[in-house]
């Protein structure tokens, strides 16, 4: 046997991580993709696509995990890990588990036994209930700005913890960064137009669009596809026609369709105005559905442009739901402004009234004061409106009064109407205007949501950068982004990975060339060494349960087309140079099973064969729970680990297999009757007798 010198750290492993090929492995039995598997360059078929040394393991903490990272990495280090990835969980949701309740003692305790035995420690995953960094708290609470703040303070106690305890190495958050409709993104059809993703059956026409407020981050309204709304019918010319314009003298042109006024002229879509309908009196209104929407975001977008001159850029492009919304407000903004207008008409020629009457108050006041009190009575005159008629029609005596008195009570009249209308006309002036200014804080959640995410990833990349170097670690902390289950929202598209990544890098780097003064080479690649993503095997194989079947495909033809694109999401992720870190898990795509590589029907082996043979140096963590022994001793069969007999061969030319040994070792107490790696002899050694040495 050889040993090594070893602190009281070592542990004995249960399967040695430095080893030569001697014997060809029993390859990926049972899973018919591999079939077109290409190999990393220089490999043989009989060498193993990856080897025990190169293969690690999740491990949890917490009563779940098996009590301390210290307790569980020993536990997966007595298996034959070649490394390890920290799980953790939220600080108080169990006493003693947190990265934060490692104090300086336990980590450095962490650090020596990984290196008393040799294994990697690669990567920290946060807490999985930090769903996303967008600070999205759901539909009714909106984006809270607290949540997100609270989970980038998880995400930076993991990464000051994952510089403690690794030489440098992926830090794994979840991503969700906000619900979206499947059936409304880019990315759900093909190159024919065919629908290939939807959520459930009726989400294409169902489908429900969000808009937010940008300086609240409140939903502010949602729209769904197949909700009818009914709009004023905007007057519009019939015909092409010129007119001149009575304030600059110039001729305009008028073209079929543009919005014009009552007198024919020419008005912007803002200042478009209801047709009327002479023969009912009345203005027309009509049923507005999505694909009315859909044409009108086109129009506003075409106009937009011709005022700018130029195309528009992403975030200027009018969307259906904005569309929606801006008829929406536009409407209640006319309606408040018609109420303002009814109100304030009057108030002009009741302020000329008010003025006449003051006028005449002081005459007639001057006029009684010079009459003597016993001739007052004749200046009396009787009292007007509901009074007179009444009156005048002997249903109630009629009362006299002086001129002055009467005219006092035309204006206490006058000045109450007065408040009434410049109260109410304010009002609703004002209600216009903060529905027209609402517009400009319309947001589709999307924009908001990415905005608010690629913030937090910067200054998360900024904080693993600094804390690689305060450590002078070898290689970059990063932070890794794990792509989800389908349903949670977004990130867990591959293209919208590859969008979260992109965008967080360039603002990374923008803060680093503005607050920092870095050239704008040296940021963008700082950026890319601290921002990455988390590839999940089994996660993107799960977006087979939304994946659409084509008419007359039967499942074989299914099943093949949907692994074609699984694995051109993987090229086209490794192509985009985002991924940085590997999940290794199969399973069905129903459903969250995380089956060991090979149990499942994903091409999970092609999609690592592929990352190897492309350059990708990250770690490769089998994941899953459960019986984490098998789920790793499968994983290094699925990959072509060999298994070797004591001394060679139990018979001359025999080759040990897993399916031989499989259940006779591992997990148990009693020592195994073979060995491995450099504690084996080359197969050509046998004894002069050819019996097998066991």
């Amino acid at each position: 046997m050889i040993f090594n010198e070893r602190d009281a750290y070592s542990i004995s492993n249960a399967m040695d991580r430095e080893y030569v090929a001697n014997s060809p492995p029993e390859f990926n039995q049972g899973y018919t993709g591999a079939a077109n598997l290409e190999r990393p360059s220089g490999q043989a078929m009989n060498e193993p696509i990856l080897d025990t040394g190169q293969i690690g393991q999740t491990v949890a903490e917490g009563r779940a995990g098996g009590g301390t990272f210290i307790e569980s990495m020993q536990a997966a280090i007595r298996k034959g890990v070649g490394s390890v990835e920290l799980s953790s969980m939220p600080v108080g949701s169990e006493p003693g588990v947190g990265v934060a309740s490692y104090g300086v003692e336990k980590r450095q305790e962490l650090r020596e036994i990984a290196r008393a035995n040799e294994v990697q420690i690669s990567s920290v995953h946060t807490p999985a209930q930090i769903g996303n960094l967008s600070g999205f708290a759901g539909p009714e609470k909106g984006f809270v700005d607290e949540q997100r703040e609270a989970f980038l303070n998880e995400v930076k106690q993991a990464i000051n913890f994952a510089a403690d305890v690794t030489r440098g190495g992926a830090v794994v958050v979840h991503t969700g960064e906000y619900q979206r409709p499947m059936s409304e993104q880019s990315w759900a059809y093909d190159q024919y137009g065919r629908l290939m993703f939807k959520h459930y059956e009726e989400e294409p026409t169902r489908a429900v669009m969000r808009l937010v407020d940008d300086r609240t981050g409140q939903v502010i309204t949602q729209v769904r596809k197949n909700q009818e709304v009914f709009r004023p019918v905007w007057l519009t010319a019939n015909d092409n026609y010129l007119y001149t314009d009575d304030k600059t003298g110039q001729t305009v042109q008028v073209s079929k369709g543009d919005y014009i006024n009552y007198e024919g002229h020419k008005v912007s879509m803002a200042e478009r105005i209801p047709e009327f309908d002479n023969e009912k009196g009345q203005f027309k209104v009509r049923m507005m559905v999505w694909d009315d929407f859909i044409k009108e975001a086109e129009d506003r977008n075409r106009i937009k442009q011709g005022e700018l001159g130029r195309s528009l850029k992403p975030d200027e492009i009018v969307t259906t739901e904005e569309a929606f919304l801006r008829a929406t407000v536009e409407n209640q903004a006319a309606q408040a402004r018609g109420w303002s207008l009814y109100h304030s008409q009057r108030f002009n020629t009741q302020l000329k009234n008010m003025k006449k009457l003051k006028e005449a108050l002081s005459y007639w006041e001057k006029i009684e004061q010079a009459t003597p009190e016993e001739d007052r009575w004749k200046l009396m005159k009787p009292e007007g409106g509901h009074s007179h008629a009444i009156a005048s029609l002997g249903l109630a005596p009629r009362e006299n009064k002086l001129p002055s008195q009467l005219i006092s009570d035309e204006l206490f009249d006058i000045k109450k109407d007065l408040k009434h209308m410049y109260e109410g006309s304010a009002t609703y002036e004002q209600q216009a205007e903060e529905q027209l200014n609402l517009l400009n804080h319309a947001k589709p959640i999307g924009k908001y949501a990415i905005q608010k995410s690629t913030d937090s990833y910067a200054e998360a990349g900024i904080y693993a950068m600094d804390q690689t170097r305060a450590r002078q670690l070898p290689k970059p902390v990063f932070i890794a982004a794990e792509q989800v289950f389908p349903e949670m929202g977004y990130g867990s598209h591959p293209e919208e990975m590859i969008e979260l990544i992109q965008k967080s890098r360039e603002k990374m780097a923008k803060r680093l060339m503005d607050e920092r003064g870095y050239d704008a080479e040296k940021a963008k690649s700082l950026a890319q060494d601290h921002l990455k993503m988390t590839l999940d095997t089994e996660h993107i194989g799960m977006w087979k349960r939304y994946f659409q079947k084509n008419e007359g495909e039967n499942e074989q033809q299914f099943n093949d087309r949907f692994n074609k694109w699984y694995m051109d999401q993987v090229v086209k992720m490794e192509q985009a140079g985002i991924i940085g870190h590997l999940h290794i898990a199969d399973g069905f795509g129903y459903g969250h099973a995380n089956l060991p590589a090979g149990h499942g029907d994903m091409p999970v082996v092609d999609a690592v064969a592929y990352l190897k043979k492309k350059g990708y140096t990250g770690a490769y963590l089998s994941e899953g729970y459960g019986d984490a022994t098998r789920i790793l001793r499968e994983a290094w069969k699925t990959f072509g680990s060999p298994i070797y007999g004591a001394m060679g061969p139990v018979r001359p030319g025999a080759v040990e297999r897993w399916s031989d040994v499989q259940h006779s070792y591992f997990g148990r107490g009693q020592p195994p009757n073979y060995v491995f790696g450099t504690y084996s002899h080359s197969n050509d050694w046998t004894l002069w007798s050819q019996v097998p040495l066991e």
